[in-house]
């Protein structure tokens, strides 16, 4: 999710889309990433073991001609 971020006074805002619809006060913890293919790359390779993947069956259906 994109957020905006503005500075108000001395504060700064980021607004959240109003879809989110958070019903109490919340408390959020924010960590700023680097935001580059290698640390996507050096996340997956600290991935440990083999990645399962479950495929679906095909289905028979009845197609309109």
């Amino acid at each position: 999710m994109k957020a905006k971020m503005f500075k108000n006074a001395n504060s700064l805002v980021i607004r959240l889309r109003k879809t989110l619809k958070l019903t109490k006060d919340y408390e959020l913890n924010i960590k700023q990433t680097n935001s580059n293919w290698d640390s996507l790359f050096s996340a997956v390779d600290s991935f440990k073991g083999e990645i399962k993947r479950h495929e679906l069956m095909l289905q028979d259906r009845e197609w309109q001609k």
